[in-house]
Formats: structure tokens, C-alpha cells, sequence
């Protein structure tokens, strides 16, 4: 009996060691999460596999870190032992510590920066037993593959006086974006053809600096640039060239120290490029307003693939509505960030004042029903809201119902592990006609709204913009702020009258309906939009105003970045990147109605683990007394 148990044993020992010599020649990895977020993508894996050159990676991430960097360092070197296995001999990976010698790490450092071209720095700041120490890192991977460079930066570049904060949410976000980034660079390396994003500009639209984040994202993937279909003809910007540089000479022959613009306080001497082009755009805007001042290009929007309006303040021309018409008539993509009233918060800065909301007249309303929906004229108060923190100094409003936590509650891919989208006095968006349209909600509300159409907004009193405090029973449902259109649109000048320099020209062909094309129609216009606060320092879309860059900070509470590139990659037919974004791991964040019941939690955590093993303790006597009785 003993001998065959002694050759069961070897026999499942010599079988271990036979499984393990086959498996030894098959790597597979099993990711076990429901989403397999933590598994390469197939795209990725494929493009390793594919490589026909040897690919050198540079890391910088290296060094004698706090134990709050070093878990940026492992899950950066975790990732990166991932990719080695799938690129196989063609993949080498370099660990370079630009501190290592104190004596040569600022040239070190220049060179990795190279003009701005390269890598940047980013600082953390850690908060530790009362203590607050700005660590510099350098979070990022340089790329070499024959004679072509790629820089990757892997955590957006931040200043010593502006740092990020470090937590799980933040180690996350960097560990997610690993992939993704690298992908990128590698589509550099091979020199994949990039598409070419437009932000229009011309009608009050927000500018590149309030939008630098996602411009900055983007940057990385396209090509990106601003476009005016409407120019201001050149003897006019010349004008207004001389006369911006006439009020800034001005402002020093009167010692004039600084002058307020947008509610922030702007040094005159050495900001002659800012203060200047200031005043140069103010008279811009006014020759504008003479459509005789104007030209419109009718092949601006040619090498255009995707098409970005960004809260658009002024009306568009006829004619600049003609070129957009047919832009989309011929397969153009346009992204449209609209807003329809405008709220005036600078005025809040004034003392218990009453700001009445108006309604913006870009008279884009009727233009866009034509092609399927209606951004109607309101503002959506929602239960699921935002903080504010308050223009005139006074602390913060922990519930500004303008500023409603936007989802969605369909599973839509593009929200997948995306984090809610922070809106800012948005409006709701319907959908009309056009039945052979497929539409896609993209935003909603929670159920508990209340609609505003003229309000007088105010801080003191917030009640009368509490949606729990509303009587209306149709509150009681979701409103959508966001829709994708896709299908075959029909054209805005179809059985209209054109004029003849237009529909003669030969660089336009009219068409009367669509390539097979898409459309975005978002009810938020400063979805893009970064916050600012001291001195004008830009708070990433991700984080929350009213703590950013104090010792309260909080994680990461807000996907607009991620949805918007999302958004971009699914207008562009890139879901291989939709993919690689929705493996993020969102802070899960407690519910706070639960933090009421502090003392229950504690007691189910504390008491009914030594209560369960009291009662298997007795029932394991009771049972054992049983048997041997019997």
C-alpha cells in the first residue's frame, strides 16, 4: 500500500516537471479582470510581433525615488517587461537615471528636453506627516528605430509651482495611458499617415490656450491647427496689427503697471506679444462685424478631416454656412460644441448681484436642425452636480446644480471606464427627423433635473435651481446633452438660393446630400475648456478647481479629456484607440450617503468576523460530540 502511494507521488512529480518542460516552450498570459484591462491589446501585440527593425526604448523614469514615485517606476517597468516578451530580440529597453551623475544631470537633462522637443519634466507633490515635498521626475520614453527618434510622454508636463498631486487614482492613470502612448509613438516610428483636425475660429470660438490640454493631447496623434474660413482682408489686419502695438505703447508712456483682462491681472512691461495681440484681435472684432471687411476662402476646409466648433459666440456668415454645408456634403466630419445662453460669471464677482442669462446669437439652431437636431434654448440644473468656487472670493458652493456630472447610462463605449464628464450651463439636445440617421446618445443627465430657461443666477440662494425641490413630475428622467449622428445628410442649401460666385465656382461642386458621413452635437461649449487659477495656471480637465493645488486635494474626478479623445478617435474610425482607452481603472469612489453609517460598517468589520468563527468553532464541538457519541 505504501509503495503504490510512493509511486503515485513520483509519477505526479514527473508529470508536473513534463507540463512545465512544454509550457516552458508556449508563453500565454490569462488576465482574469472582466474587462481584461491589464492584458495587452491585440493591436498592440500584433504591432510588437510585426516589428522589422530593432526598436530601442529610453527610460527616464529612474531613480532614488519617494515610495510614492517608485510605484510610478514598477508599474512603468511591469509594463514594459510586457511589451519585451511580444517585441522578442527586436525590442531593448535602456534604464537611464539622469541624476546619476550630479555633475553632468543638467546637461543630461537639456538634452532629453531638447528645445522643448523632447522630454519634459513633470513635478509630484507629496503631502507626508504634515509635510509637503516637490519631487521632478521625467515621465518619459524615447523610441529609436534606425534613424527615426520618437519622445513619449507619459505623464503631462507640470511646473514646480503647479505640481500634481500622487495617489492610487494618479499611478492608474499614468500605469493605463502606458500602452496607449506607446502605440502612438510607434505609428510615428513607421510614419502611419495622420489625419488633420481643424479648430474653427473666426466667431468668438474658445482659443487654443483655454483648450491647451486637449490641444496638447491631440498634438500627439494629428495634426492640429486653427482655421478661419471668413479672413480679414489685408489691409485691415495690418490696421489692426498698428494699432494693438500703438495701445501697448501707450499703456508704458502713461507707466500704466497692469491692466485686467478676462478678470485676470496682466503685467504691461515685458508682455508686449500678449497685450498687444490683445488689443489687435479687439480691433479685428470690430472690423468683422462689416461682412464687406470680410473674404471667404471656399477651399478652406480642403485638407480638413475633422472639423471642431468650440463655443462659437457670433454669427456665421451665409456663405461661411455654404462651405461648412459642403464640407459635410462630402464626407467631412465636424465635432460641435455648442453653447445657447450665456452666463456671465465674471459679474458674479460682484457683491449679492442677480446675472441673467442670455441667449447667445450664433444662430446656429436653425441651421443645425437640418441636419437632425435641435440644441435648445435652456439650461439643465442637475441634482448630480459639481462645486463651484465663487468669482467674488466668498469660499465655495458645494452644490452648483449649473454644473451638472454628465454619463452614460446606455454602456456606450465611449464612456467605457470613463469618469463623468463635468459640464458647465449646459443645454439639452433633441433629435428631429432624418429617420434614416443612426443615432447615439453620448451625454445624459442624471433623472433629477430641473430646466431653466431665464434665470437670474446668484449664489446666496441656490434653492430656487434645486431639481429635489422641484414640483415639476416631468423632471423625473434623464435629458440627453449629446448625440452622434451618422448616415447620409441631407444639405442646408437644397432647394435654396445660392449666390452665383458660389454656385459657379468651379472649386465647389454642390452636392445636394452626403458621402456617408458622422456628426457630434454637444449641448456644453466649454467641454474642452481648462479652469485657471492662481496667476492664470491652467487646472488639468481631470481634477476638481475648488481643491486643485492644496494640501485637500482629491483624485482624479472627471473624464472630459478621455471622452473627448474618445470622441475623436470613433469620428475617425480609430476604435482600435477607443479600446485601449476604456482598459482605464476609474477611481471607484465611496458612496458618500454611506459615510452616515460609519458606526454599521465598522461593526460588520470588526464584530461579525470573530462572530462567525465563534459559531464555526461551536458547531465544529457540537458536531465532533455528536459523532463520537454515536
Amino acid at each position: 500500500m505504501r509503495k503504490n502511494n510512493y509511486i503515485k507521488f513520483i509519477a505526479v512529480v514527473v508529470l508536473l516537471v513534463v507540463i512545465n518542460y512544454f509550457f516552458s516552450f508556449w508563453f500565454f498570459r490569462i488576465d482574469l479582470s472582466e474587462d481584461k484591462k491589464y492584458e495587452l491589446s491585440s493591436y498592440t501585440k500584433e504591432k510588437l510581433i510585426r516589428l522589422n527593425d530593432y526598436l530601442n526604448i529610453d527610460v527616464f523614469l529612474v531613480g532614488d525615488f519617494p515610495v510614492e514615485i517608485e510605484k510610478l517606476e514598477k508599474s512603468l517597468e511591469e509594463k514594459l517587461q510586457e511589451l519585451r516578451v511580444y517585441g522578442g530580440q527586436n525590442l531593448t529597453l535602456n534604464y537611464i537615471d539622469l541624476n546619476e551623475d550630479a555633475e553632468l544631470a543638467e546637461e543630461y537633462k537639456k538634452q532629453v528636453f531638447d528645445n522643448g522637443n523632447g522630454i519634459k519634466p513633470a513635478y509630484i507633490d507629496i503631502l507626508k506627516d504634515d509635510k509637503r515635498e516637490i519631487v521632478e521626475i521625467w515621465p518619459g520614453l524615447v523610441l529609436k528605430m534606425g534613424d527615426k527618434t520618437v519622445s513619449i510622454q507619459l505623464l503631462s508636463p507640470s511646473s514646480r509651482d503647479n505640481p500634481y498631486p500622487i495617489n492610487q487614482a494618479i499611478t492608474n492613470y499614468f500605469t493605463d495611458h502606458i500602452e496607449q502612448n506607446l502605440v502612438v509613438g510607434l505609428d510615428k516610428l513607421i510614419g502611419a499617415e495622420k489625419y488633420h483636425i481643424n479648430f474653427l475660429q473666426g466667431h468668438g470660438e474658445l482659443t487654443v490656450y483655454s483648450q491647451r490640454e486637449i490641444w496638447y493631447y491631440l498634438q500627439k496623434n494629428f495634426n492640429v491647427d486653427t482655421l478661419n474660413i471668413s479672413t480679414i482682408k489685408t489691409a485691415l489686419y495690418n490696421k489692426a496689427v498698428d494699432l494693438g502695438n500703438n495701445d501697448y505703447d501707450s499703456l508704458l508712456n502713461n507707466n500704466i503697471d497692469s491692466i485686467l483682462i478676462n478678470n485676470n491681472s496682466i503685467p504691461v512691461l515685458n508682455n508686449k506679444r500678449i497685450l498687444s495681440g490683445y488689443f489687435r484681435n479687439l480691433y479685428l472684432k470690430e472690423f468683422k462685424k462689416n461682412q464687406a471687411n470680410l473674404s471667404e476662402r471656399l477651399d478652406a476646409l480642403d485638407e480638413t478631416d475633422l472639423l471642431i466648433i468650440s463655443k462659437p459666440t457670433s454669427s456665421f456668415s451665409v456663405k461661411e454656412q455654404y462651405v461648412i454645408d459642403q464640407f459635410i456634403m462630402n464626407g467631412g466630419k465636424v465635432i460641435w460644441l455648442i453653447d445657447m445662453m450665456d452666463v456671465n460669471e465674471a459679474a458674479l464677482a460682484q457683491n449679492n448681484i442677480l446675472v441673467q442669462n442670455d441667449v447667445i446669437d450664433h444662430e446656429l439652431q436653425s441651421f443645425l436642425f437640418k441636419y437632425g437636431v435641435r440644441f435648445n434654448k435652456n439650461m439643465i440644473c442637475d441634482n448630480l452636480c459639481s462645486p463651484v468656487l465663487r468669482e467674488d472670493k466668498l469660499g465655495i458652493v458645494s452644490k452648483w446644480f449649473f454644473y451638472p456630472q454628465l454619463k452614460n447610462y446606455d454602456d456606450n463605449i465611449l464612456m467605457k471606464n470613463v469618469l463623468p464628464v463635468k459640464g458647465r450651463y449646459v443645454c439639452s439636445v433633441d433629435t428631429v427627423g432624418e429617420e434614416n440617421l443612426v443615432r447615439t446618445a453620448l451625454l445624459q443627465t442624471s433623472k433629477q433635473t430641473k430646466v431653466m430657461r431665464q434665470a437670474r443666477i446668484q449664489y446666496q440662494n441656490t434653492n430656487n435651481y434645486d431639481p429635489s425641490l422641484s414640483t415639476d413630475n416631468s423632471a423625473d428622467k434623464s435629458l440627453t446633452v449629446g448625440w452622434l449622428l451618422e448616415g447620409v445628410f441631407q444639405s442646408n442649401f437644397k432647394n435654396r438660393r445660392i449666390a452665383k460666385d458660389f454656385i459657379n465656382n468651379s472649386s465647389i461642386s454642390f452636392k445636394e446630400e452626403s458621402n456617408s458621413t458622422k456628426m457630434a452635437f454637444i449641448g456644453d461649449g466649454d467641454l474642452t475648456r481648462n479652469e485657471t487659477i492662481d496667476n492664470n495656471n491652467p487646472v488639468p480637465l481631470m481634477f476638481e478647481k475648488t481643491n486643485f493645488n492644496t494640501p485637500y486635494y482629491e483624485m482624479p474626478l472627471y473624464g472630459n479629456a478621455d471622452f473627448f479623445l474618445n470622441l475623436v478617435d470613433k469620428m475617425l474610425d480609430r476604435d482600435d484607440f477607443i479600446s485601449l482607452r476604456s482598459k482605464m481603472n476609474p477611481p471607484r469612489l465611496l458612496n458618500k450617503e454611506e459615510l452616515k453609517n460609519k458606526t454599521k460598517w465598522q461593526l460588520i468589520n470588526l464584530v461579525l468576523p470573530a462572530l462567525l468563527i465563534i459559531i464555526f468553532g461551536i458547531s465544529n464541538i457540537y458536531l465532533r460530540k455528536l459523532k463520537y457519541e454515536a
